[in-house]
């Protein structure tokens, strides 16, 4: 067997997709070659014009590499014929800069080599429609013609690929706890990747507590339909947090739930710190929690402490992901301070991240406006809780909350620090004398 070449460089890949490198042999001898079953393998695919080589004839392979990582790569296969015992090995190599969000295809099967058609694969990507992330494990099936179509799970179950013509089709995708979509696709050579969002269920939460996300308008005073809750003092003592010394609190968290939180020990210490306020919180006590990443999402809203179950349910689901939209978690919550606000009351705002917003219209100096004129005119307090070790973060959130007339805290150790956020409440929500 003649190859054409065994190494090729295909170079810098600005976006790479799965393209199907070609290799040629040419039976140069007198007797019928066999081109043998290739091993199975995770990264690689090999593809065949056919399995027979009749003396001169030519044999097309291609070979398709399938990654997620980017950088510099180097791949090394060995294909085996029947007229040697010795595989020919055949290099590929380049530098991939990024991946392309179609490159997740079909694994390959026992029998590695399959034959070549003219017809570009159909690709389909389920994504999560809140976060973009790829879904793992959906069901997928496509409608064509009448007839259906079951799909092939692809590369590490992140896509999958349907044996189905050019032209249009139905694609139908479900997942537990999400939503199911069908859409219509019109599949050919050059439109061959097809994406499908799925819609994340509601969580189901105990009590009173729902979870949805609704955009929230603030209301003026003199709109309010309900009078406002006013702070009466009250002789009874409460969980060493009793109604005489501490005035009600409503307390809204704004969540840092992006990526860059997913460190072991960012979000774990704030929910244990957040779960050891929920216990002692009075019935008087109201809290609203709102997350952020790449949106932003009301997990609950003015919700009192008796309903304890439930919001310390509600903690247990946040998980970190996606981009940081601080500054809109941020606005939204002073929103929810207005329609909620306590007469006489602690209304205070945690910012809880490790300093790092991004968004389109985010600005350092339009926050810190925000935050002290909440302060001097509303009386609505700014605390922030900062991770990580950035000194450009830490310095932001210090002087969010001094413009907040708050605290910067940390969380570094749950043994010392673990209580924290009671201690920043009681000194926040304590009744001074002049205000008896």
């Amino acid at each position: 067997m003649i190859v054409d070449k065994t190494r090729v460089d295909i170079g810098t890949i600005e976006s790479y997709n799965n393209d199907t490198i070609y290799y040629y042999f040419t039976n140069s001898g007198t007797k019928t070659v066999y081109f043998l079953p290739t091993q199975p393998a995770d990264d690689y695919q090999v593809l065949c014009s056919n399995k027979t080589i009749a003396p001169g004839d030519v044999f097309t392979v291609g070979i398709i590499y399938y990654t997620e990582k980017k950088g510099r790569f180097n791949l090394l296969v060995p294909l085996n014929f029947s007229n040697s015992f010795e595989p020919i090995k055949i290099q590929l190599s380049g530098h991939i800069k990024s991946i392309n969000p179609s490159a997740f295809t079909i694994c390959p099967s026992i029998e590695n080599s399959q034959p070549l058609n003219n017809r570009v694969p159909l690709n389909i990507v389920v994504r999560d429609k809140i976060t973009n992330e790829q879904i793992k494990n959906p069901k997928v099936s496509v409608l064509q013609n009448r007839r259906t179509i079951n799909c092939v799970p692809g590369f590490r179950s992140m896509a999958f690929q349907c044996n189905c013509s050019y032209g249009p089709i139905k694609v139908n995708a479900d997942k537990e706890g999400y939503k199911p979509e069908s859409m219509y696709f019109e599949y050919g050579k050059e439109n061959n990747t097809c994406l499908v969002y799925l819609e994340p269920l509601p969580i189901p939460l105990p009590d009173t507590i729902q979870q949805v996300y609704k955009p929230v308008v603030s209301k003026k005073k003199d709109t309010v339909e309900q009078p406002p809750i006013v702070y009466v003092p009250a002789a009874e003592a409460d969980n060493n947090f009793n109604s005489t010394t501490y005035k009600p609190n409503h307390l809204i968290f704004v969540i840092d739930v992006s990526g860059s939180m997913k460190d072991t020990t960012k979000l774990p210490y704030l929910k244990a710190s957040m779960k050891a306020l929920i216990e002692v919180l009075r019935p008087q006590d109201f809290i609203t929690l709102i997350t952020y990443s790449s949106k932003v999402r009301v997990v609950f809203e003015n919700v009192s402490g008796q309903s304890k179950a439930a919001l310390l349910y509600a903690i247990d689901t946040l998980n970190a992901r996606g981009a940081s939209l601080g500054a809109e978690g941020l606005n939204l919550a002073y929103v929810m301070a207005h329609n909620h606000f306590i007469e006489g009351g602690n209304n205070q705002i945690f910012l809880a991240t490790d300093g790092q917003f991004n968004g389109n219209h985010f600005k350092e100096e339009d926050v810190f406006k925000k935050a002290k004129q909440e302060a001097n005119k509303h009386q609505i307090r700014l605390t922030t809780i900062a991770f990580g070790k950035s000194k450009n973060a830490l310095l932001f959130l210090e002087t969010l909350a001094e413009k907040g007339k708050g605290k910067m805290l940390r969380i570094l150790n749950l043994n010392t620090d673990e209580a924290v956020l009671i201690e920043e409440v009681k000194a926040s929500s304590i009744v001074k004398v002049y205000d008896k």
